[in-house]
């Protein structure tokens, strides 16, 4: 074979090989992630914030979170990264003297009960006992703490019952979403709903939901059990929750204090300061109103009562020199917080409130997937058109 034909035969084989290494290389390289655990998000306002989870501990929560990843006696599999094991396919531990790579943790920042008292109109007591779990998956890298992504989860189990529970019953319940006694166990959700999680690359937008306040009926409603900025941080929680479900906006999540761009998470033997950065995509929450009304009807035997939430929903971009306030959207449940009682009958302010907050927060949040006009029109009070174009407005600067 001349000098010539052989180089060429050479060539020719290399580039097949380069060609079959570039097709092979990005399969063959997953992105590692180490399991971190359970983390709980502060410990400063245990009883405030997450007074069940506490109870129940980190170690069980370590466990049953573990259960979960391993099951069926192999660690989950996710479209675009890998867990981290060992020779014998167990998760690799933190260890304290590794420096890089990325975290995957269960981050708890609450829970939550609400036990509502239901009187028919023929006097028959039954209550709509809630449950409910604040989580997200967060991802961070080692050393720096800087947030990498996340997914949130708010899990929530309604029971229908013929009394309040008491501390047995709710221990019981809480401890079903979790150890997966339950058909819908928490961390199974979680995993399932991180699975084409994303953390080789950081988006180029993100959003952050920053500000709530309060109006003064509703300051003076959490006022009287002291849950004024534990409610503040649940509202930021929930539209996180509803609007990445909705929208997959990629959203950096709050901590207890939503000003600060950082925080803690305890685990079992250490803890972490997780550094969330600065966002310069902003929703904050004003919410302005609770108003009850209470009607009888005209031969006093029946009521009319309402509970009416009303809120704006404001979208903030920093993106440039001067902030431009992008929405300023009013929101309100009227009509549909009302329902028909006994001329005698009590009803439970401190469950029926929350209960159309959390609506009012589910309904305006799918607007950020298929906005519904009729909705908006109602919810709106008949500025439906200029909510519409500011909704559009911020779903193109988010996802364009």
């Amino acid at each position: 074979m001349k000098l010539i034909e052989l180089v060429k035969l050479i060539l020719k084989n290399l580039s097949k090989s380069i060609l079959f290494f570039i097709f092979l290389v990005p399969n063959a390289i997953a992105v590692e992630v180490t399991w971190g655990g359970v983390a709980f998000v502060d410990n400063n306002n245990v009883e405030s914030l997450y007074p069940n989870l506490s109870k129940i501990g980190i170690s069980k929560l370590d466990d049953w979170a573990y259960n979960a990843l391993k099951k069926d006696g192999s660690i989950r599999k996710f479209n675009n990264f890998e867990i981290k094991v060992n020779k014998d396919g167990e998760p690799v531990m933190i260890d304290k003297d590794q420096t890089e790579g990325i975290i995957m943790s269960v981050v708890f920042f609450a829970d939550d009960t609400f036990f509502g008292e239901n009187i028919s109109v023929k006097g028959v007591r039954t209550y709509d006992n809630t449950y409910q779990l604040y989580g997200a998956l967060v991802f961070f890298e080692f050393g720096s703490g800087s947030y990498v992504n996340s997914v949130p989860l708010i899990q929530e189990r309604t029971v229908a019952e013929n009394n309040i529970p008491g501390p047995q019953k709710i221990e019981m319940n809480f401890n079903g979403m979790l150890d997966g006694s339950f058909s819908k166990n928490y961390f199974n959700e979680l995993f399932n709903r991180a699975k084409d999680t994303k953390v080789n690359e950081f988006p180029e937008k993100f959003a952050k939901f920053g500000e709530v306040t309060f109006g003064p009926t509703v300051e003076q409603f959490f006022n009287k059990n002291n849950e004024v900025q534990s409610w503040k941080f649940r509202i930021n929680k929930q539209y996180e929750n509803e609007l990445s479900a909705y929208s997959k906006i990629p959203i950096v999540p709050s901590g207890p204090n939503a000003e600060l761009n950082e925080f803690q998470a305890i685990f079992k033997d250490a803890s972490y300061k997780i550094v969330l950065g600065e966002a310069v995509f902003v929703f904050n929450v004003n919410l302005k109103i609770f108003k009850k009304i209470d009607r009888p009807n005209k031969n006093n035997t029946y009521r009319t009562v309402c509970h009416i939430v009303g809120l704006k929903l404001a979208f903030i971009d920093d993106s440039f020199e001067e902030k431009e306030l992008v929405m300023d959207v009013p929101f309100v449940r009227a009509k549909k917080s009302c329902g028909v009682i006994g001329i005698n009958n009590v009803v439970d302010d401190t469950y029926f409130f929350p209960m159309n907050l959390l609506a009012i927060i589910q309904n305006s949040a799918s607007q950020f997937k298929n906005t519904d006009q009729n909705y908006l029109k109602s919810a709106t009070q008949g500025k439906e058109k200029e909510a519409l174009n500011q909704i559009n407005k911020v779903k193109s600067i988010l996802f364009e």
